[in-house]
């Protein structure tokens, strides 16, 4: 009769549903795939590109972490130092997306240790402007503060300039402890 029919509540609710059981079927084949490429040792780009289907919406999952150091480290065996150089680049580009979906995944931030760590000729001035960055959202973010004293150390910044840094966020926010300046926890090793 020219009415558009319009869901009721309760199909809305099954359509829901529904579309909630798919993503979980394909995020249970997808860690399932990447697992088993793990076990039989395949670590390779696919196994990069399972993991980092999972790690978009779930940036928490270890597991998947580690499965990716593994698999930097095997491919740091294979390819040149500049093949390995973008993949790293590729990789913080893609850790830059996980933390906006979780900026205080501890697993996401140690990862990103890990990979400046490992990148040939890391560009500390662009970290220390994503810290900025995060610390503009959320001030009171302990684990980009955490981040951020791993790449000051790393880069040399002088003591007395993130002491500045730390007294006049604290002086705009006196409860922003976050920012006061702890001892550096031990950054990442080389083990996966």
């Amino acid at each position: 009769h020219g009415r558009i029919k319009v869901k009721t509540t309760l199909e809305q609710q099954e359509a829901k549903r529904k579309e909630r059981e798919k993503k979980l079927q394909l995020y249970v084949s997808a860690t399932q795939a990447a697992l088993n490429k793990r076990e039989v040792g395949q670590l390779d780009k696919e196994a990069l590109e399972l993991t980092a289907q999972i790690l978009a919406l779930n940036p928490d999952f270890a597991s998947l972490w580690n499965l990716r150091r593994e698999v930097y480290l095997a491919l740091g065996t294979e390819r040149s130092e500049e093949e390995i150089r973008t993949l790293y680049v590729g990789e913080l580009s893609f850790l830059e997306s996980c933390l906006r979906v979780n900026p205080k995944s501890y697993g996401t931030w140690y990862h990103r240790c890990w990979v400046m760590q490992h990148m040939p000729e890391p560009d500390w001035s662009r970290e220390l402007q994503l810290c900025n960055r995060f610390l503009e959202i959320d001030e009171r973010n302990f684990h980009c503060w955490d981040y951020r004293r791993f790449v000051t150390q790393s880069s040399h910044v002088p003591d007395a300039d993130e002491l500045d840094l730390t007294s006049s966020l604290i002086t705009k926010n006196f409860s922003n402890y976050s920012s006061l300046a702890l001892p550096q926890q031990t950054a990442p090793q080389d083990s996966p």
